[in-house]
């Protein structure tokens, strides 16, 4: 601002109109959890593309899940994920390679599991020392966490609990891939968490090397967040959503079968082929945490508290009240004014249609 006026002219002032609304943050960034036979061990890697991770981590001989969940998320409408392998446990080529006579692959040599447990939940040694899922505390904008065909319990508790405590993340879970006993009702569950989601079954996808192949699901359900984020907005739910690349499914699921899992927090995917519909996430998803509203609501709260703890360094620190989101099908409203209590300035939003705006 100007401090004096000695001669005519024209003077330019700054003039502060008060406190600026609260920017969008990102919501489809994923950090992905996985072993490789390339590439850096235990740091993760910012990754736009499929050739860029190929030219990184190599393709779908040197990986296990992890290539097929990347290929999946970038083919289902991703853009961002970061790539953290966790080390080598020697199978993939395995998995792969034919002797010279055309015979079948040899049998993949078994596998230490409480190794492979530690080497995915990792130690936290300070900055730039961490391993596996400790070394996702050095990267701020990861948003979603997938670790692909991952079930031990003891991972996934490492990773549900992660997501809890930062409050600004989700856990994308897989099932197993075959069930051991029983029908659909035997299916084992992780715990219940706010902050994850868990899909069965496992999806038929197209490998160069072997065929069609079944693989987890977790990678390309992260591409149709991505995806309908950025179609629909954050309040949409990733429901009734094409899966691109799949061709099939592990398990055929009947609405029966989905009455029985829903209510669990298990999420389905379901095959329409013969209605020419193809192969969809099917119905609301759901967290794991049952009793709460919708995926797409706990994803909007989890949006919302991360832009308003980003905007709150600006000011010192800012407390707000959530916003409620509200269905698909809410009739849309351009925009909302959500009352902070730091210094009478206002928190402004504007989600598409997907905040439900408060009467006062």
């Amino acid at each position: 601002m100007a401090t004096s006026y000695l001669s005519p002219g024209v003077y330019v002032e700054e003039v502060d109109r008060g406190t600026k609304p609260i920017e969008a943050v990102g919501t489809s960034t994923v950090g992905f959890l996985g072993t490789c036979n390339k590439g850096p061990v235990n740091k993760p890697v910012f990754i736009t593309n499929w050739s860029q991770f190929v030219n990184t981590f190599g393709d779908f001989r040197d990986s296990d899940y992890l290539a097929h969940a990347v290929y999946g998320f970038f083919n289902n409408g991703g853009s961002r994920c970061f790539v953290c392998n966790v080390g080598s446990t020697g199978t993939a080529p395995a998995l792969t390679a034919k002797d010279e006579k055309g015979g079948a692959a040899p049998p993949k040599p078994a596998i230490d599991q409480k190794k492979l447990a530690a080497m995915f939940i990792g130690e936290d040694k300070g900055p730039g020392k961490r391993t596996g899922l400790k070394a996702f505390d050095d990267v701020d904008d990861i948003n979603i966490v997938c670790a692909p065909g991952v079930t031990d319990p003891a991972v996934v508790d490492a990773i549900l609990t992660h997501c809890e405590v930062r409050k600004d993340r989700f856990a994308i879970l897989d099932s197993p891939e075959v069930i051991e006993e029983g029908g659909v009702d035997k299916l084992p569950k992780p715990r219940d968490s706010k902050y994850g989601a868990y899909y069965f079954p496992w999806i038929e996808v197209y490998d160069p090397e072997r065929g069609n192949i079944f693989v987890p699901p977790s990678g390309h359900m992260a591409g149709i967040y991505a995806r309908t984020d950025a179609e629909r907005g954050v309040h949409k739910a990733p429901a009734n959503e094409i899966v691109r690349g799949a061709l099939g499914l592990r398990y055929s699921i009947s609405r029966g079968e989905q009455d029985i899992l829903n209510p669990k927090g298990i999420n389905c995917i379901r095959d329409f082929s013969r209605r020419g519909r193809g192969i969809r996430v099917w119905g609301c998803a759901h967290a794991l945490e049952r009793r709460l509203l919708a995926l797409h609501q706990r994803a909007a709260a989890v949006h919302h508290d991360r832009a308003v703890h980003r905007a709150g360094h600006a000011v010192g620190g800012v407390r707000a009240e959530r916003p409620h989101p509200v269905e698909e099908d809410h009739p849309r409203h351009p925009g909302v004014s959500v009352p902070h209590l730091a210094d009478g300035g206002a928190v402004r939003q504007d989600a598409g249609g997907g905040l439900l705006r408060q009467v006062r």
